[in-house]
């Protein structure tokens, strides 16, 4: 059997490799003077290129043709686009330049989808699945485009993908159905660029047979969104505005969205491109599972592993890529990293074992690349996983005509959200999109009624934690550095104990809509199991679909008083995609 390397919370032990290992720790020290990612953890694009912090915040009222909310890929695309057809564009940025989702994806680009097109033929037909395969093509080539227009140096590479079964053949549970359905339903679609192959290229397993999608890609999306950033904030009547939550926003003759602060942007349109919908309690949001999912990165020796994308037909599935190690250039002659990720669940659930899921992906990575070595990065991401499978993109439903979305990532977010850029755009400018239909957020398809109705008996189904006992009865209970729900009479509190021993006292009911919060033990978060809204370890709201913190309660430790106004100021982890 092989054994896992020790994966603890803080990075320590990586003596033989101390110059990556001393980054994270710096990173990760300097994350608690003022959050650059939302999560405890740095990811690998966060520590190699961290949020810019150059933009300032929103001071005073201004007005633009379009206003953008949320600073991640789909904000950015849209914004750049939007650009380059003439208009003045107000983006405003909870947090800093890829503090939010996008800084925490694993990077592919990628039109092989995860939710397999036989079943997004079976949900849209043969034309909307094939329209699915096409836009996500288009997205990666919008993406190679930009970069050799603008000059910008992200790593962009093109790369094939493999999906191959998730049980190697020769064992039990291995069988080439969902290879064969697959094959059979993109040839019956017409596209190019995909092929069947006897054996994928993985050394230690047979894999079987499986399927390369031809000319899909990797990039760093830090280093592709920060020269977004630059572009639009240079560019005459244009502006990017970070540390400014928007709090209210509204379509009509009088559209505008108002910060937190106070101020406020006039506007002809307004785009919500975040992580969940900040502006729909209802509709939309009833059409979404978050769920979280993990990723670590370790070290293999360099070039024994083809360049490329790997995912496996497991539910939920894992993926794989290789990048090199900016930050060690030492290292880098002799190491490339792995990016390996996998392990969802629904946001807020229960009795889950971090370190469990962790080491999961690191054993059935190594088995399938035994050359593996020490795990350098760990971190979890969000995803809003749709009924349908695919995004929601344009105009907000019950809303304004002059109010967009774009939200229900489906773990592919960054292709998304370069879709996203140009399908709004058409749709403010009145020019017609081959993909407006498809991505349409009011539409419901009759076949996804049973997706809608267990994920909202999911959802719904939360709420039973108002009739349970909190997880500890004693603040004695809780171990520094951690959190837990306590009940007080009819009040449900949400207890931290910093590492200084103060406690810190909070509702513990999520104000979107009333669900109870849980305490993630990996993030330290605050996370909400109904529509997955998240809260730092004092409250601050750091992911939507709620807009306001968990409101403070009295008995609040004397020593911690006062901290959640510091964290507040300093807390720039976003909601954004």
């Amino acid at each position: 059997m092989t054994s896992t390397p020790a994966v603890s919370s803080t990075f320590q032990g990586f003596s033989n490799r101390p110059s990556l290992d001393s980054s994270i720790n710096a990173s990760r020290d300097a994350d608690e003077q003022g959050a650059l990612t939302s999560g405890h953890h740095i990811s690998l694009w966060t520590d190699q290129t961290p949020p810019e912090r150059k933009y300032s915040s929103l001071s005073s009222d201004m007005a633009t043709d379009v206003v953008v909310v949320g600073g991640g890929i789909t904000g950015l695309s849209t914004a750049y686009e939007l650009i380059q057809a003439g208009k003045k564009v107000i983006v405003l940025e909870d947090g800093l330049i890829g503090s939010g989702e996008t800084g925490r994806t694993s990077a592919h680009l990628a039109n092989g989808l995860d939710d397999r097109y036989f079943n997004l033929q079976s949900m849209f037909g043969s034309e909307g699945a094939r329209q699915a395969f096409e836009s996500h093509m288009s997205a990666i080539d919008r993406i190679e485009e930009i970069c050799q227009r603008e000059n910008i140096q992200c790593d962009f590479k093109r790369v094939p993908g493999y999906l191959f079964h998730h049980t190697p053949k020769g064992r039990d549970g291995y069988n080439e159905d969902t290879i064969q359905k697959e094959l059979k339903t993109l040839e019956g679609l017409g596209v190019t660029g995909v092929d069947k192959v006897e054996r994928c290229p993985i050394p230690g397993i047979d894999s079987g047979l499986g399927i390369v999608f031809k000319n899909q890609a990797q990039f760093s999306p830090t280093k592709y969104i920060n020269a977004l950033a630059r572009i639009i904030n240079g560019s005459e009547g244009c502006h990017v505005f970070t540390q400014t939550k928007v709090v209210e926003s509204k379509g009509g003759d009088q559209a505008y969205a108002k910060s937190e602060s106070g101020h406020t942007v006039h506007c002809q349109h307004v785009v919500l491109a975040t992580n969940a919908p900040i502006q729909n309690r209802i509709t939309v949001i009833d059409g979404l599972s978050p769920e979280r999912t993990y990723v670590i990165v370790a070290r293999i020796p360099k070039n024994t592993v083809e360049e490329a994308l790997y995912w496996d037909t497991y539910e939920p599935y894992h993926y794989v890529r290789i990048t090199k190690d900016d930050k060690a250039p030492e290292y880098d002659n002799k190491w490339d990293l792995m990016i390996i990720g996998g392990e969802d669940h629904h946001v807020g659930e229960k009795d889950i074992n971090f370190e469990q899921r962790y080491d999961r992906l690191y054993k059935w990575a190594k088995e399938r690349w035994p050359q593996l070595g020490d795990i350098v990065y760990r971190w979890s991401g969000q995803i809003e996983e749709p009924i349908d499978f695919l995004a929601y993109i344009g105009h907000n439903p019950r809303d304004k005509s002059n109010v967009y979305i774009s939200t229900g990532d489906s773990g592919n977010g960054l292709t998304h959200g370069v879709i996203a850029g140009r399908l709004l755009t058409d749709l403010i400018l009145g020019r017609s999109n081959p993909y407006a239909n498809l991505y349409n957020p009011s539409r419901m398809r009759p076949k996804s009624l049973t997706n809608f109705l267990s994920t909202n008996i999911k959802n719904t189904m939360q709420y039973k934690d108002w009739l349970k006992q909190g997880d500890v009865s004693d603040i004695e209970d809780i171990r520094p550095c951690s959190g837990a729900v306590m009940v007080q009479g009819f009040q449900h509190m949400a207890v931290y104990k910093d590492s200084e021993g103060c406690v810190h006292r909070m509702s513990a009911v999520c104000p979107h809509m009333q669900g109870l919060v849980r305490w993630n033990d990996d993030e330290k978060t605050w996370d909400c199991p109904v529509h997955g809204s998240r809260f730092d370890k004092l409250g601050t709201c750091i992911n939507g679909p709620a807009k306001s913190n968990l409101a403070e309660m009295p008995g609040q430790d004397d020593q911690g008083g006062g901290k959640r106004e510091l964290v507040a100021q300093e807390q720039i982890a976003h909601v954004s995609i």
